[in-house]
């Protein structure tokens, strides 16, 4: 059986104890990892589901402020705005050629009419 020194015990401790390090650390960064992006995807879903939510609520209030006023443009370019957010193209059609309506040399209305 052969004899270490002490100075080789003392490097055979600390490579062992540097390797264990390392592998704890690998082991908390995968854990940490997978807790990370599970997180992120449920806080990103959360966040969706939030805009919608907000867009819809935008959408219902622009379509009261253009009903109570009606020959104010700049809610009918709201309205159109929401509309195409949400994905309701003819819905944002119809609230754009209102718009149009009021004022067709509007820079608004030349800026929404390449989002058609």
């Amino acid at each position: 059986m052969p004899v270490y020194t002490k100075t080789a015990r003392k490097k055979f401790a600390s490579i062992f104890f540097t390797y264990f390090a390392v592998c704890i650390l690998l082991v908390l960064s995968v854990f940490n990892l997978k807790l990370y992006f599970r997180t992120n995807q449920e806080v990103s879903s959360q966040v969706l589901g939030e805009k919608s939510d907000r867009e819809e609520k935008d959408k219902l209030f622009w379509q009261e402020f253009v009903s109570a006023n009606p020959t104010y443009q700049e809610g009918w370019v709201m309205l159109t705005r929401v509309n195409l957010e949400l994905g309701n193209i003819e819905e944002a059609r119809i609230a754009f050629e209102k718009a149009r309506e009021i004022n067709p040399n509007s820079e608004e209305i030349a800026k929404l009419n390449e989002s058609f």
